[in-house]
């Protein structure tokens, strides 16, 4: 017995929310004797937190118009947009 697996609808007729995602970066550099410099980073990935789904299931099932939970859904695999992140850095200057 053969199975087919066909998509239910066309994939561009099928619209996600648009991803409202603002990265921010606070930078403070210190001056030393010398010439050496310090400089202190702080990251922060998608401040506003926002998490609308990124990819969806377009083939015929019972997890049609769902979130994908597949490897290649999404940055993060689930295919929501990942989390706030923060990133602490920084450089040393000689």
């Amino acid at each position: 017995m053969a199975t087919f697996v066909g998509n239910s609808d066309l994939p561009v007729s099928l619209k996600l929310e648009i991803i409202p995602v603002l990265d921010l970066r606070a930078t403070k550099r210190f001056t030393f004797q010398k010439g050496r410099t310090v400089e202190v980073r702080l990251d922060c990935f998608n401040s506003m937190n926002a998490s609308p789904v990124q990819s969806i299931v377009v083939r015929s099932g019972s997890t049609f118009g769902q979130a994908t939970a597949s490897a290649g859904g999404g940055q993060n695999g689930t295919g929501l947009t990942p989390p706030r992140l923060f990133q602490l850095g920084g450089t040393f200057g000689f």
